[in-house]
């Protein structure tokens, strides 16, 4: 008696779906990566100004303190304890005489702890204090008293 054997075939692997498969990961992934923004450390709601000037901050190298919303504060990128903020402005002052201060705040930050800042700076002999603004949205009506 004769049985029938029937030829195995060897197990193939569709390539076809692997590629698709593939190829949308690689697409997925080139898109997400390219629509990443660097995110700044600090993120600031800055109160607006008519008369504030884009790119002022940049002439002459002024150190920036920087207050965000939750009141920390940063010398630069730094950050640093209000205590100790006399400290670290002296230490400015006396590698820079003329050193100027620029104040970068969110708009919600108390008005004592701006004062606060500023009499540090007074302490530290600093001079020159600027308040750093954004410019006001023309959609914006200006408040009139």
């Amino acid at each position: 008696m004769q049985f029938i054997t029937k030829k195995k075939r060897p197990p193939v692997i569709a390539l076809v779906s692997l590629i698709d498969v593939l190829v949308l990961l690689l697409i997925f992934f080139m898109v997400s990566t390219t629509f990443k923004q660097s995110q700044p450390e600090v993120q600031l709601k800055m109160p607006e100004s008519k008369h504030a000037v884009e790119g002022e901050a940049i002439k002459n190298a002024p150190l920036i303190l920087t207050i965000d919303k939750t009141e920390r504060l940063y010398l630069g990128d730094q950050l640093v304890p209000l205590p100790d903020l006399v400290v670290f402005l002296k230490r400015e002052q006396k590698e820079r005489p003329d050193l100027v201060l620029e104040l970068k705040s969110d708009e919600k930050v108390s008005f004592g702890t701006i004062i606060k800042v500023m009499d540090a700076a007074k302490d530290a002999n600093i001079q020159n204090v600027k308040a750093l603004t954004k410019p006001v949205e023309e959609t914006q009506p200006l408040a009139t008293p």
